[in-house]
């Protein structure tokens, strides 16, 4: 440990900067790829709904097609509350609109 305050003193040269920016630029160049492939969640078309919803463990996602999601659309249009409005959009953008309307 003799010299180590020394050794922390010194500044960094020159060819350890570029190093050290050369690591963060990689580090970063990795990240905005990932968050840029990272993908979305299902969108709902075709008789086939998606719901993006809040559990506990982050984030969750329902989702039914063909006569599942009519059954549950019809369920939703006939409720009311926070995920009953989040399904009721997804069924119309299914297209799975309400009864009468």
């Amino acid at each position: 440990m003799i010299g180590h305050s020394q050794r922390l003193a010194q500044p960094l040269t020159r060819i350890q900067k570029r190093a050290v920016a050369l690591v963060l630029l990689v580090v970063l160049g990795v990240s905005v790829w990932a968050v840029a492939r990272a993908p979305s969640a299902p969108i709902s078309a075709h008789g086939c709904v998606n719901v993006v919803i809040a559990s506990s463990t982050g984030g969750g996602l329902l989702s039914q097609c063909g006569a599942a999601a009519r059954k549950w659309c019809a369920s939703e249009f006939a409720s009311r509350g926070a995920l009953a409005e989040r399904v009721q959009e997804q069924c119309r953008l299914a297209g799975l609109r309400p009864q009468g309307g």
